[in-house]
């Protein structure tokens, strides 16, 4: 059950209004449009968890702060036996993965989102420990959940908590 739903970010409302009454760069436009496909992916993966019949509460769209750093949780769900930690991306295209680096395959470098999630997760788990939930620790699970079914990784570690869609 969706305790908090998903909204569409105040940047996203922007750009739109934007977009609509002025000529964007073509750096701008690829901006806007990049989150435009985020949201869309994360409304995805939010239909995608509605179709599974889960005892469970999902916590959309969090920003939260932590010694004075802000961080922002794409989806939080929470069973009885464990906390997911979920960070929702919907590129297109074929990726690669070499030396830790991610690429796209003309070897553009690209912001590897894994670096994303390993923040997210240890601010929130140092938000747990200073509101004295520490059991709670052990028990979060952290997954990048890809929704776009034209995004293709390789090379990637067989340990990395990936989770690709088949087709949303």
């Amino acid at each position: 059950m969706a305790i908090k739903p998903r909204e569409e970010a105040v940047a996203l409302k922007i750009w739109r209004y934007l977009n609509g009454r002025s000529i964007l760069s073509e750096k701008e436009d690829q901006y806007y449009l990049n989150l435009e496909r985020g949201y869309k992916g994360e409304q995805a993966f939010d239909k995608w968890l509605e179709k599974r019949s889960m005892d469970c509460l999902v916590l959309n769209d969090l920003l939260l702060e932590c010694n004075n750093t802000f961080f922002q949780i794409d989806t939080l769900l929470i069973t009885t036996e464990k906390i997911y930690l979920f960070e929702v991306k919907n590129y297109e295209g074929d990726f690669l993965i070499e030396d830790d680096k991610w690429y796209t395959l003309t070897k553009t470098e690209i912001k590897n989102p894994v670096l994303q999630v390993k923040r997210s997760e240890f601010l929130f788990q140092r938000l747990l420990q200073e509101l004295g939930f520490n059991t709670f620790i052990t028990s979060l699970e952290t997954y990048l959940i890809f929704m776009n079914p034209h995004f293709q990784l390789y090379q990637a570690p067989l340990n990395m908590q990936i989770i690709f869609s088949d087709s949303a």
